[in-house]
């Protein structure tokens, strides 16, 4: 391999001839070299070729690195050494020097006309000295059909250091045309400035200005404009008459040159404007601040030195700053940096978060933005390929400081120039009594290895570890993909992995999880994607795995109480047109603990709004599946929660129709209908015999609603900010009557109705009832009132097809707004002031509602008594004997300044429930605020849950302590987290996985 600078040469066999005498004489080394299945990179452009001669020319050292021993021997009669000699003495024959065309891939290089050959060469400048280059890898692959870029565009080398230091870089040049540049002169104070000549060598002059210094460039390639302030300046210029430029200076006229090299000194700023990256975006200003600045305007590169360089991110809310012992600028958006800090700081002379690396490369460049399998991604508008720009930070050594103190190390970096953390998203130390001490990280994957990320993907590494449970380790990765097959289709979702040793004691509250004997080895395995075409079809596929029962609900309790069940499925739909789509499911029950369904598999067709004659409209599904209804085997000796949860296995085919014909009569909106489902399963549960069995179920009913009005537009209060009020009332009716040809107990509940944390929950819970609730207890653990199943069919659910049986009802609401306008005059918009809406259901024949004629009588009151005050109450009520009833009533308080406030009560029987809720964010001062909630349970006579958490937020840091205190398991707790300021909001919540926060995931 041959190197100089950023140009690579590797080749399978090569020979290279130096001439001695013309070194002495120019003190120039020219390397001619003849090489053979060669691969040539010159950082903006990567070739191949079987054949190629090349020159190159430095002004510094020339080295050669063996890794093996040297053994000289004759090569007279070596085939590639004769080939090289003739090539080689051709070559030195000729003349001419012009340019070379860029090749194509896998294109020879010709040696026949020596006037191809690029002559890579280094301008010499007066205080300068050179030493030679580090040998570095090759990259991996080539990049066919790249341009080699004109001058001032490529990443070739600013002239050399301005000191000589160990590992210096040489970078050769390309010679071409460059466009003129406008210089101009002016004073940095009111005293004027000094000219004086310095030495002139070859047809190089230099001119020194003294005195404070502003020097303009203008036109310059991807900049425009360029200012430079300095107490001193060096101008180099080949071939001008340096007296006539001297005079231009001095005047308004100003001068233009081709090729212009500058030294500043002395309190330097340099002020760029980069022009903007996106249409319509402003423009970016950089300054860079420096002792030294060595300036190649014709190239557009520089060097500096005890330099920092300042710019603005759209991400980052305060300004990036680069510190740097050395900073060198290679081409328009590429730099080095030596002995360099990175941080984003309002107070930018004491930093508080700042990422240090002895030796880094910072590039922005645009890239082609492709799908999943590398596809390009055509703009909808102008058919043409997109772009991005990535911002690509590489370095070594990497410290992360917080307080100038080092408490994060990497040997290789890789990131985004824009992320001030680094592999780093969060740290956090906590402890609890269930868990221990708690000490946990999540990592840029991406980052961590060096590793350029795939575009829309994020890869994270999370490592925990719990003293009184035990290390965990974790993985999450995320992908979204679009046009991947040159269409509007979209493919997103990702996949989790997690797993710890743990060799604790689960604690759930009451009395779960005690001495369960859990596995040592417990973690969970997740994969959900989504794929979605312009066409109408739908893909979904979900894995979940987990290790043992406890463990999803102790680790990950947010996910387990809200997110969607844990099931293994694959669901593809597709739309047919003509308001039908078409859809199969096949799932799995992989976790034995939870009672579900196995669809092997389960179709559907539905036609949903078809309108015949504008008169009729039309709804109908049509389902045929096996399912293999299996109950859980984790909860041995629990009771099951429904009567029809019985293992069975059943083909089932239904038919549901619903056939409407609207219409209006005066201000009223009439809609009868006729609904019904035919079905047959091939095996029942209670007939005694499990054969087959058919059913018939559907009715007829009839929807009505009316609509009033009233405005009162002379209403007005500055009190309660009125400005006229609108009051509307909508009454709706629906009566159905439906009845059924067999008892839904005859039925394995294919079709769940609730979710495995819902059903696990009640199983668990029932048991224990009698103990914790002595007197309503037997009857929340045993009743029918309470059965899932019985709910469904009293409230007219029908979209489970094995929930369906008789029932004759009347549900009735009204719903009211109080409406007003609020807003500056000419700017104002219509809101709700306040909310009324009540409801109620009527049975005719009570036998189907337990004896009474009544049930589920709700209300739902909200009054937004101003834009940042809202009183809220609801309840509902089930008049039966021991049936349930809730009641809730509160209020929220927010201002501007995140204060905000949280009051409210609310009451469930027959579980006697009663708590107390109370919520509150105070902020002090921009620096100070709090956090606290409480809950206290009347009932009971127990504090549910309490939690304070005393927030600093400083320049950089934001310091987070907490407390906590769970009485449902007797835990007490802290987290101690200390954020990064700029991304706070984004972490805040927990580390995902870490044991006793908050879920991220």
């Amino acid at each position: 391999m041959v190197q100089l600078g950023v140009v690579q040469l590797r080749a399978t066999s090569a020979v290279a001839s130096v001439n001695l005498k013309e070194y002495k004489n120019s003190g120039i080394w020219k390397v001619r070299i003849h090489a053979e299945d060669l691969f040539l990179d010159t950082s903006s452009e990567s070739k191949q070729a079987s054949l190629g001669f090349f020159e190159l020319s430095t002004r510094g050292e020339f080295r050669y690195r063996s890794n093996n021993k040297v053994n000289r021997q004759p090569l007279e009669e070596d085939p590639s050494f004769l080939r090289a000699k003739a090539e080689l003495t051709k070559e030195t024959k000729k003349k001419s020097h012009t340019a070379r065309k860029p090749l194509s891939p896998q294109q020879t290089i010709p040696t026949e006309s020596p006037a191809s050959s690029p002559i890579p060469t280094i301008l010499p400048s007066p205080l300068i000295q050179t030493q030679a280059t580090q040998t570095i890898p090759l990259p991996a692959q080539t990049i066919p059909g790249i341009q080699l870029p004109p001058a001032g565009q490529g990443e070739t080398l600013l002239p050399p250091r301005l000191e000589a230091l160990p590992g210096m870089d040489q970078q050769p040049y390309f010679e071409s045309t460059a466009p003129l540049r406008q210089f101009s002169l002016t004073p940095r104070t009111s005293e004027g400035f000094n000219f004086s000549f310095g030495p002139r060598s070859g047809n190089e002059q230099a001119l020194l200005v003294t005195g404070g210094v502003i020097l303009s460039v203008r036109d310059v390639q991807g900049i425009g404009l360029l200012d430079m302030e300095a107490d001193r300046v060096v101008l180099w210029t080949k071939g001008a008459n340096i007296q006539e430029m001297m005079e231009n200076l001095k005047s308004n006229k100003g001068e233009a040159s081709k090729e212009l090299e500058i030294y500043l000194s002395g309190n330097v700023e340099v002020r760029q404007m980069d022009p903007p990256k996106t249409a319509g975006k402003p423009p970016q200003t950089r300054t860079i601040r420096a002792d030294e600045v060595f300036y190649d305007v014709k190239r557009n590169t520089a060097v500096a030195l005890n330099a920092e360089m300042q710019f603005f991110e759209p991400r980052i809310p305060d300004p990036v700053y680069v510190r740097a012992n050395e900073l060198q600028r290679l081409s328009l958006d590429k730099f080095r940096v030596y002995g360099a800090e990175f941080f984003a700081s309002q107070t930018p002379a004491d930093p508080g978060l700042k990422l240090f690396m002895a030796e880094a490369v910072m590039e922005q460049r645009k890239r082609m933005r492709t799908g999943l399998f590398g596809n390009p991604v055509l703009d909808r508008t102008t058919g043409q390929p997109m772009e991005y720009t990535e911002s690509l930070t590489k370095g070594n050594n990497a410290f992360i400081k917080a307080m100038n103190v080092p408490f994060f190390w990497l040997p290789v970096f890789q990131g985004d120039a824009r992320d001030p953390l680094g592999p780093i998203e969060s740290l956090n130390l906590g402890y609890s009594q269930i868990f221990g001490g708690q000490f946990g990280t999540s990592l840029n994957a991406y980052d961590l290895i060096g590793m350029q990320p795939l575009e829309n993907t994020k890869w994270r590494l999370d490592l925990d570890y719990l003293t009184m449970r035990g290390p965990g380790l974790g993985t999450d990765y995320t992908y979204l993909a679009r046009d991947l097959f040159g269409m509007q289709d979209v493919l997103s979702g990702g996949f989790l992995l997690y797993g710890m040793h743990d060799t604790g004691q689960d604690v759930l509250g009451g009395g779960r999880g005690l001495n369960d004997g859990h596995p040592d080895w417990r973690g969970r395995a997740s994969w959900r994607q989504l794929f979605e075409t312009q066409s109408g079809f739908t893909a979904q596929a979900n894995l979940q795995l987990l290790s043992d029962q406890n463990y999803f609900e102790q680790y990950w309790k947010n996910e387990f109480d809200t997110d969607p069940v844990q099931s293994t499925n694959i669901y593809l739909r597709q739309d047919l047109g003509f308001n039908a789509s078409g859809g199969i499911l096949g799932q799995y029950r992989v976790l034995p603990w939870y009672t579900d369904t196995n669809w092997l598999p389960k179709a559907d067709l539905w036609m949903t709004g078809q309108s015949f004659f504008d008169l009729i409209s039309y709804n109908s599904q049509i389902g045929l599946g096996y399912g293999q209804l299996q109950t859980n085997t984790g909860n041995v000796g629990l009771p099951q929660v429904s009567p029809t949860d019985v293992e069975t296995d059943a083909g089932r085919f239904h038919w549901m129709n619903e056939v409407s014909a609207p219409f209006s009569l005066g201000a009223f909106r009439i809609a009868p209908y006729l609904k019904g489902d035919l079905a047959y399963y091939t095996e029942t549960i209670n007939n005694g015999t499990g054969e087959g069995m058919g059913r018939a179920w559907g009715g007829p009913g009839v929807r009505l609603t009316v609509p009033f009005s009233a405005l009162y537009p002379d209403v007005t209060s500055d009190l309660f900010n009125l400005n006229g009020l609108n009051h509307k009332v909508q009454f709706g009716l629906n009566y159905s009557y439906l009845a059924t040809s067999q008892q839904y107990t005859n039925f394995g509940q294919f079709d769940r109705l609730n979710d495995d944390a819902t059903n696990q929950a009640i199983q668990q819970i029932r048991p224990l009832l009698p103990t914790y609730n002595p007197q309503y207890g037997a009857i929340l653990a045993t009743s029918m009132l309470y059965d899932p199943q019985t709910y469904a069919i009293r409230r007219g659910i029908d979209t489970r097809f094995d929930t369906l049986n008789d029932v004759q009802s009347f549900q009735m609401d009204i719903r009211q707004r109080l409406q007003t306008k609020r807003g500056f005059p000419g700017n104002q918009h219509v809101v709700d002031w306040m909310i009324f809406d009540v409801s109620a259901y009527a049975f005719p024949d009570s036998s189907q509602n337990f004896g009474s004629n009544w049930a589920f009588m709700e209300y739902n009151y909200i009054w937004n008594i101003g834009d940042r005050t809202t009183l809220v109450s609801n309840g509902w009520l089930d008049p039966i004997d021991n049936g349930a009833r809730t009641f809730q009533v509160g209020g929220y308080y927010n201002r501007s300044d995140r204060t905000s406030l949280y009051l409210g009560y609310r009451e469930i029987f027959p579980v006697e429930s009663r708590p107390l809720t109370a919520g509150f964010t105070y902020i002090f001062s921009p620096k100070y605020a709090i956090s606290a909630f409480t809950s206290y349970d009347f009932g009971t006579q127990m504090s549910l849950a309490n939690s304070v958490v005393f927030s600093r937020t400083g320049t950089d840091l934001q310091v987070n302590l907490g407390f906590t205190y769970n009485a449902m398991q007797n835990n007490f707790g802290f987290v101690f987290e200390i954020l990064p300021r700029v991304v706070a909001s984004a972490v805040r919540g927990g580390l995902g996985v870490s044991p006793g926060l908050v879920s991220g995931y």
